[in-house]
Parts: C-alpha cells; sequence; structure tokens
C-alpha cells in the first residue's frame, strides 16, 4: 500500500508515524513487560530510547492489527503512552511505544512492587484522576478501550 507521499507501508498505513524497517527496533525477547489479546509487550528499544516493544504475530488478515495502529495514531495525551514507530517482518507487527519507568497499577495498590510505598489516600485519589483524565480524552476521540483494569495502567516512578 502506498501513503500519499508514495511511501511503501508494507500493507499497514500509519498516518503521522515513522513506518521504519525491523532492524530499527530492537525486542529483548528474556525480557517481558506483560501480554495480552494482541500478542506480548518486552522491553526493547527504538533510535536508541528505551521502549517497550508490542510484538504482535500476523495472522490472517491485518485489519484489527492496522485498526489499534490507527487508534493509537489518533492519541496525544500526558497520562497516555505514545506510539513512537512500527515495523513490519515476516511474522509480527512491531509496535514501539514510550516505556513508562515503573510498575501497573495493579502492583502498586497491592504493595507487590518494592519501588512503590503504600499510597495515602490522596495519592490514590489523584491516580483515580489522572486515569479518569485520560478516559475522557479516550471517550472524547470516540474510542472505547474496553480493557480498563489496574493491572493495564502503568504508574510512573517520580
Amino acid at each position: 500500500m502506498l501513503g500519499s507521499s508514495g511511501q511503501c507501508y508494507n500493507e499497514v498505513y500509519m498516518p503521522r508515524l515513522p513506518y521504519v524497517g525491523e532492524e530499527q527496533i530492537k525486542v529483548y525477547e528474556d525480557y517481558v513487560i506483560g501480554s495480552g489479546n494482541f500478542g506480548t509487550v518486552y522491553r526493547g528499544s527504538y533510535q536508541g530510547t528505551v521502549a517497550a516493544i508490542k510484538k504482535i504475530p500476523i495472522q490472517g488478515s491485518l485489519n484489527d492489527i492496522t485498526h489499534e495502529i490507527l487508534i493509537c495514531t489518533r492519541l496525544s495525551h500526558p497520562h497516555i503512552a505514545r506510539v513512537m514507530a512500527v515495523s513490519k517482518t515476516d511474522r509480527a507487527i512491531l509496535i514501539a511505544n514510550e516505556y513508562i519507568h515503573g510498575a501497573s497499577l495493579e502492583k502498586v495498590l497491592h504493595g507487590d512492587d518494592a519501588n512503590f510505598r503504600v499510597l495515602n489516600e490522596e495519592e490514590q485519589c489523584y491516580i483515580g484522576l489522572e486515569v479518569a483524565l485520560a478516559v475522557e480524552y479516550i471517550h472524547s476521540k470516540n474510542i472505547i478501550h474496553q480493557d480498563i483494569k489496574p493491572a493495564n495502567i502503568l504508574a510512573s516512578v517520580q
């Protein structure tokens, strides 16, 4: 498929997003961050920057993957990790996302991460407000997340 500039996007068109060769996105396969419906997220790098690399196996049609990528490229919010680049290998789509140095909100709330102390009520309310603002933002873009839960929300170490 060709973008408006004539650039080839290997069947996946990502507006305003650098589509890069697979050698530019490094995946550290021994460092699994998590996994979900579409694929597995690994620690990796893009252009020398630490990144969370979502590796989505190509199984049949690319429509669902393309749809997720197009949705993610529409988002620009301080509480949502941004997509930095996308690549395609013979077997998978690689999505390089901003890396959040922290832990899942689930681990933070249960005291399961040594980098976080137990949060007081005011801090918990503040995090709840930040999550609500991010959800309000994605809803303003007519997007429904469908899987918002503490395990899918990352709290950064600051």
